[in-house]
């Protein structure tokens, strides 16, 4: 089963102690993910990733501080009574970009998830949907580094300052000094929007308005293939950024529609459903957006 995981992801380890390792902890992982599959009340399936030989401490995400001095503006999306749909989905309307891949040198799902944000939003506004710049936010946001970022000080830096678009300003992978060229911005926005801790109300929000940025917790994604994730994922802490995309129902499990940036080679296509009306892996916890 290794060496076809070693296969199939084009595994090159620097040495045969270091392979010896990657064995040692890809055993730990098939063990891992058997249990999370006896454990699920949902439809997801578990098992080998191309995760699959790193630990648990090597896929934590980077911490993600609550800077109260920069929160986004509170939103007034609550109405539980409004008629919504069933079931939305964004990338339907062509408002989401393709899934992008952060890579392993750097944990900067804080910095993809805030600019997928951004060019759903400008494209549910202006009906263009463009690539837009992460490795802008990551050098001249300030809100982060490759260990982790705060999603509110990203979204409001965005505002004061745009976006360039990915083929003027491309991902590397790591920091550098910031290099925005103001005659190459391509998209602005007004303000961001902090949602409340309220599953039905962000339900109507993506409804009426669009995509999400949210926070999760990382437990049972690394093992994760497909079908929608109920257990396993608990609500705290919350520590890998994503994008919510839409919603739906499937067997009579509600779920969100989830929008990664760990490359197509992971979950649905990059995608994963997680359970709707539980806060499973703490969705509800803390929720952005934008307005254009």
């Amino acid at each position: 089963m290794f060496q076809d995981f070693v296969k199939a992801y084009s595994k090159v380890y620097q040495s045969q102690q270091e392979k010896t390792r990657r064995f040692q902890i890809f055993a730990e992982n098939v063990e891992r993910a058997r249990k999370l599959q006896e454990a699920e009340r949902g439809t997801a399936k578990y098992g080998v990733t191309k995760f699959s030989d790193l630990s648990e401490d090597e896929m934590k995400g980077g911490t993600f501080l609550t800077d109260s001095s920069l929160k986004c503006d509170p939103s007034h999306y609550s109405n539980h009574n409004k008629d919504l749909p069933n079931s939305k989905d964004w990338r339907k309307d062509k408002s989401v970009t393709d899934v992008k891949d952060q890579g392993s040198s750097c944990k900067a799902c804080w910095a993809f998830a805030v600019v997928a944000n951004v060019e759903s939003q400008w494209a549910i506004k202006t009906k263009v949907l463009a690539s837009l710049s992460t490795q802008e936010v990551l050098d001249c946001s300030q809100a982060g580094n490759c260990s982790g970022g705060r999603i509110g000080h990203a979204l409001r830096s965005i505002v004061n300052t745009g976006l360039m678009d990915e083929d003027s300003y491309r991902y590397t992978g790591r920091i550098g000094a910031c290099r925005r060229n103001e005659n190459k911005i391509m998209v602005r926005i007004k303000r961001c929007v902090s949602l409340k801790i309220d599953e039905v109300a962000m339900k109507e929000y993506v409804a009426l308005n669009g995509t999400i940025t949210a926070l999760v917790n990382l437990k049972g994604l690394q093992n994760y293939k497909r079908g929608i994730l109920r257990s396993n994922c608990p609500s705290t802490p919350t520590d890998h950024a994503v994008l919510i995309v839409g919603y739906g129902t499937e067997a009579d499990l509600p779920f969100w529609i989830v929008k990664n940036s760990w490359g197509t080679d992971w979950g649905e296509d990059g995608y994963i459903r997680i359970f709707r009306g539980e806060n499973t892996c703490g969705i509800q916890n803390h929720t952005m957006s934008v307005t254009v």
